[in-house]
């Protein structure tokens, strides 16, 4: 190890960084996080899916393909979570979408930041428990 920190004297900074980022770290729960941005914009949450509203999956690819999300009748796009920042302005500003993933924090989460950046159009669908 110390022969590789002599060829390359920017990796002792780099662990510098990496210790003192774990010195530092703080858990929080993801709840806490919800909790916080809940008093931010507020986003419909729906139980059934209006007439002409597109369901986006925003699972990750993995998850999506293990369980597909398909809804008779109604429009689904898949596109993944980290990629919504970036894709979400291309669509249809006159469509109203509804984020879903299978517990609902992460559209939760989701839509309420494109709330933020001023996409109206986006709400949460959470199917019913069955």
């Amino acid at each position: 190890m110390k022969f590789i920190i002599k060829l390359f004297p920017e990796i002792t900074t780099a662990i510098a960084v990496l210790d003192q980022a774990i010195a530092e770290r703080r858990m929080v729960s993801i709840h806490d996080i919800i909790a916080d941005d809940l008093t931010r914009k507020e986003v419909d949450v729906v139980h059934e899916v209006p007439p002409g509203d597109v369901i986006v999956d925003i699972r990750h690819p993995t998850e999506e393909e293990i369980k597909p999300f398909k809804m008779p009748g109604r429009e689904v796009v898949t596109i993944p979570f980290y990629q919504l920042r970036t894709r979400f302005p291309e669509l249809d500003k006159r469509r109203q979408y509804l984020l879903y993933c299978d517990r609902g924090v992460m559209s939760q989460l989701h839509a309420m930041h494109l709330r933020e950046e001023g996409h109206e159009n986006v709400g949460v669908y959470s199917p019913k428990a069955q």
